[in-house]
């Protein structure tokens, strides 16, 4: 139940609460200690696919190695340190989920759809964005957005008509709050989830998988007439959608990327140091900006050696997920990674190492089922709610 409150909380890592820390700090130290003693006492092999969990080590251990040229100003170790936790928490909520992974969708589902309902009743920008209290509405948008593949997967899968109502009542809340964000990246990578998960409903042949679909479109079409109604939706996403040139603009990244690239033989292969970017920015060209995209960031900070063991991350990742019964779900949250991997970033978001978990995951070989070893009492996880039958643990071991 720990691991779940962990996972429920994760949405959460970007709002702060309790003396500046945020709920996932506050769950994430208890878990730690009980997953390790745990391990100890049974002496159980940690269940997570060892090549991507030695690559996330390699990259932790490079991304320390830059501090000794980074700036001298920049937060390096915190940085570092912080890296190093992510890593750790991956691993060991990787292990849970090899197990209780359907659970953990449900969970993430409903911080999301918390969190959701924290950003619609927040105050408006004079940009009509959601104002949380100077928190980044696109970083926002992102954990929605992950929470919302969540959402997505569970609403496909689901079996009964009140657990459907309510996947679907959850999509509607995030829906709406993605769009409040203001964060095009977030209109983007929900509006593909919405679609590739159409796409599953609609392949299974099956007249509930189409009438899923349907049913996915029909609610896209009722959160775009909501947040119209409700003053959700804000100018710039209305330009976006629209076509028009002010809402198809970059923000400046372009102009940021050309500032780095003035230098680029002093970075090239070894970067300027983890969490380095803006300082080194600060100190050549006399502006504070942080370089956007996680490629793009990873090669300033990281230099082109950092950018091969990333992308190896993120190979391994897609190449493990097609042997989990949660691809799907995997597969979707990829999708939001990818679009704000683009724009925006992720390496320092809890949410990006979560989805990260589950790709690297080790099924578990004790149960022929996908809901044998899923032990949970939540409605919505209970074999007469779901009816993805094909989709079975693998009985290979994998360590």
């Amino acid at each position: 139940m720990l691991a779940l409150a962990y996972i429920g909380a994760i949405p959460f890592a970007i709002y702060p609460s309790a003396l500046g820390r945020s709920l996932v700090a506050i769950f994430s130290a208890p878990f730690m200690i009980v997953w390790t003693l745990e391990k100890l006492r049974s002496q159980e092999l940690v269940r997570v696919r060892p090549f991507p969990m030695a690559l996330i080590g390699l990259f932790c251990g490079w991304a320390a190695l830059t501090g000794f040229w980074a700036s001298t100003e920049a937060p390096v170790l915190s940085a570092v340190l912080s890296l190093m936790w992510s890593a750790a928490t991956t691993v060991a909520i990787a292990d849970v989920l090899s197990r209780l992974w359907l659970s953990a969708l449900v969970s993430l589902s409903a911080g999301a759809m918390l969190l959701s309902t924290i950003v619609l009743i927040s105050p408006q920008t004079i940009s009509g964005r959601a104002n949380l209290g100077g928190i980044d509405e696109n970083l926002t948008s992102f954990v929605l957005s992950v929470g919302a593949g969540a959402g997505l997967f569970l609403f496909q899968a689901v079996k009964s008509r009140l657990g459907r109502w309510i996947a679907g009542a959850g999509l509607l809340l995030i829906g709406l709050a993605v769009l409040y964000t203001g964060s095009r990246t977030g209109v983007v990578a929900t509006g593909l989830m919405a679609v590739a998960t159409a796409l599953f409903a609609v392949s299974s042949g099956s007249g509930r998988g189409i009438r899923a679909a349907l049913a996915l479109f029909a609610a896209l079409t009722l959160i775009g007439s909501l947040a119209s109604s409700y003053d959700l939706m804000p100018r710039r996403i209305q330009q976006f959608l629209g076509g028009e040139a002010d809402g198809i603009n970059d923000s400046g990244r372009g102009e940021i990327s050309d500032l780095f690239l003035r230098t680029v033989d002093r970075w090239f292969i070894a970067g300027v140091g983890y969490s380095s970017d803006a300082h080194y920015l600060a100190g050549t060209e006399g502006i504070y900006r942080n370089a956007h995209g996680i490629f793009w960031k990873t090669w300033v900070e990281l230099g082109i050696i950092g950018v091969l063991i990333l992308s190896a991350i993120v190979g391994a990742a897609v190449i493990s997920s097609f042997q989990l019964p949660s691809r799907r779900a995997v597969w979707l949250m990829m999708i939001t990674l990818t679009c704000f991997g683009l724009t925006l970033g992720g390496l320092s978001v809890d949410a990006f190492w979560l989805v990260v978990s589950f790709a690297i995951a080790c099924p578990s070989g004790h149960s022929a089922s996908v809901y044998a070893s899923d032990r949970t009492n939540f409605p919505s996880t209970s074999r007469r709610h779901f009816g993805s039958t094909r989709e079975q643990m693998p009985s290979d071991s994998c360590l």
